[in-house]
């Protein structure tokens, strides 16, 4: 298991977007997937206009901002 993230990390997708902030990785409750690993999934919020939002996105998705 690779983290690269840690809790508070401002990060950005590699396409671009909104900064976010980690919340932290996966757990195995809340794998929907069983074909993903959960040490590859990480919780982020982001402000989008008028509201918090939350995404969980891959890792190796990511990039430091």
């Amino acid at each position: 298991m690779d983290k690269k993230f840690k809790l508070g990390d401002i990060v950005v997708m590699v396409t671009g977007g909104p900064k976010m902030a980690i919340e932290g990785y996966l757990t195995d409750e809340e794998t929907a997937e069983k074909s993903i690993e959960k040490s590859d999934l990480v919780n982020a919020v982001y402000f989008a206009n008028d509201s918090f939002k939350r995404i969980t996105i891959n890792q190796d998705l990511l990039l430091f901002a």
